[in-house]
């Protein structure tokens, strides 16, 4: 047997049968490697059906994923949409915590300040979590989705891109990367795309 041959055949015995099954779906192998992977695969009973069905699940990715760079949210709008939520949020506590100073006895007004400010983080950390949209997002028809999948994003993924984007300017000079994605969206893996598009 050729060296080279035995040495793919070692390699291919050590790894998982979904990273095999990708492996062959990539393609660009040489001839040896393909022979000797699809050798190993059918010593795993993985029948050519299910590689071909991965290959069209990829496939279906490839296309959600392109469908939803076309469908991205202008930078204006989402600038528009956090400036709404933290500007808004910050005048409405004010003024509800200006009347409670102003009618409440000072113990009272200290406590509801704290859980006023308590509930602004909440709302910073969450408020994409319900259908992808904060109060910013959803007047401005905008909503942030998974990369992959284009699901609207979770309270988990929500409160990710939340604590990410305490980093404040550096997050947003990602944006002018690549799907204008913040730093926040690269490590959650979250698109912000025009909402009224995918509804």
């Amino acid at each position: 047997m050729d060296p080279m041959e035995a040495q793919l055949r070692e390699n291919y015995a050590r790894e998982e049968t979904e990273y095999l099954i990708e492996r062959s779906v990539r393609g660009g192998l040489t001839e040896i490697a393909e022979k000797v992977l699809r050798e190993e695969l059918a010593r795993r009973n993985v029948t050519s059906a299910k590689v071909t069905a991965e290959e069209q699940q990829q496939a279906n990715v490839a296309t959600r994923q392109i469908a939803l760079r076309g469908h991205l949210a202008p930078l204006e709008s989402r600038l528009a949409a956090f400036l709404i939520d933290q500007l808004g949020t910050l005048f409405l506590m004010a003024v509800f915590n200006f009347v409670v100073f102003v009618y409440t006895p000072k113990p009272v007004s200290d406590q509801v300040g704290w859980i006023s400010i308590s509930v602004w983080f909440a709302y910073f950390f969450f408020k994409d979590g319900v259908n992808g949209q904060g109060f910013g997002k959803r007047l401005l028809r905008i909503r942030v989705v998974d990369s992959v999948e284009g699901t609207p994003c979770n309270f988990a993924t929500s409160f990710l891109r939340g604590l990410v984007g305490m980093l404040g300017l550096i997050d947003w000079l990602f944006v002018l990367g690549k799907n204008q994605q913040r730093l926040a969206d690269r490590v959650a893996n979250t698109l912000v795309v025009k909402a009224r598009r995918l509804e």
